[in-house]
């Protein structure tokens, strides 16, 4: 966590202490009633905690500044990977684990190729780095 990188052991304890407390609280409450998915919930609402609780605590130390730009393309990214996940789910009966991880590599695949397309920035730098490895960089990215 970037607060031990600044030398604030304590802040990241607390940040991280509160969330898996929360995060116990949360599975206990949600497990019992829609089951695995309230685990997934659980999960992600505590680490949004631990996000927040960091963000505060970095922020007294120095400036944070979220940038809207890249945000957005994250979030682009994550929904159109929820979507097709979703829809393999949907048509593919997850039935054993090759066809789990043929989800869970679309779902990257798919991720990982509107984020390119979606932050200039991002594509530029990665484009950049493979053809200063000596990589060929398909042109339709």
């Amino acid at each position: 966590m970037c607060l031990n990188a600044i030398d604030r052991p304590r802040e990241s304890f607390y940040a991280t202490g509160t969330a898996a407390v929360a995060n116990i609280l949360l599975d206990l409450a949600l497990i019992p009633v829609i089951g695995i998915e309230g685990a997934a919930i659980a999960t992600l609402a505590t680490m949004l905690v631990n996000a927040g609780i960091a963000r505060y605590y970095l922020s007294k130390q120095i400036l944070v500044k979220l940038e809207r730009g890249p945000v957005l393309h994250i979030l682009l990214a994550a929904g159109a990977m929820a979507l097709v996940v979703l829809a393999y789910r949907l048509t593919i009966p997850l039935t054993n684990v090759f066809i789990v991880l043929g989800a869970v590599a679309l779902g990257g695949i798919v991720y990982g190729l509107v984020l390119l397309r979606a932050g200039r920035g991002l594509h530029d730098e990665i484009r950049d780095l493979v053809v200063q490895l000596g990589a060929p960089w398909p042109r339709w990215l």
